[in-house]
């Protein structure tokens, strides 16, 4: 077998080997450009929680373990109801609030669109949006989606299997 150093594609013909990446080792997150997603975690929630207390409650949270220096870009959506109100008003209205661990990263109000039907009134809420973190320290970060209405009414999350909550975590090589 001689070694060959240069071989034009056209050349290659009938059956060739496969090639397995497992035989790409040796690049390290470290060695990524600038820019370049190290990892990507997510989470799905589809349990409905219903509250009537007015109470802050969590949609969807996640937590991703990331390298010194690195970013963590997020993206989230959140799907509520108000289940029990008549007219449109502040207090068919929910905050929504973006934690990193317990500290307050990002505040969101919305006021959702009205939908009737035939014995209620509901405030439909599709919440989405995305967050980049500035450089973090090497460790485990919990991220959050919470919910806060306005008023004590009978809000809901995750209306149902169908209209879950989701958040979508991505380290980011600086």
């Amino acid at each position: 077998d001689a070694d060959v150093a240069n071989v034009a594609a056209s050349k290659l013909t009938g059956a060739l080997p496969a090639i397995s990446g497992a035989s790409l080792t040796g690049l390290t997150s470290s060695q990524m450009p600038t820019g370049s997603v190290i990892q990507v975690v997510s989470e799905l929630n589809n349990s409905a929680l219903v509250w009537t207390d007015g109470s802050q409650q969590t949609a969807v949270t996640k937590s991703i373990t990331v390298q010194e220096g690195n970013k963590v870009l997020l993206n989230f959506f959140g799907a509520l109801s108000n289940e029990s109100m008549g007219t449109a008003s502040w207090s068919s209205m929910a905050f929504l609030y973006l934690y990193q661990d317990s500290s307050k990263i990002r505040e969101l109000e919305h006021d959702g669109d009205l939908w009737v039907n035939s014995s209620n009134n509901h405030r439909v809420y599709n919440v989405s949006g995305s967050h980049l973190t500035g450089a973090l320290s090497a460790g485990t970060y919990a991220f959050s989606l919470q919910v806060d209405a306005y008023q004590a009414n009978s809000f809901a999350v995750n209306r149902s299997a169908t209209h879950p909550s989701s958040m979508i975590l991505m380290e980011i090589q600086v």
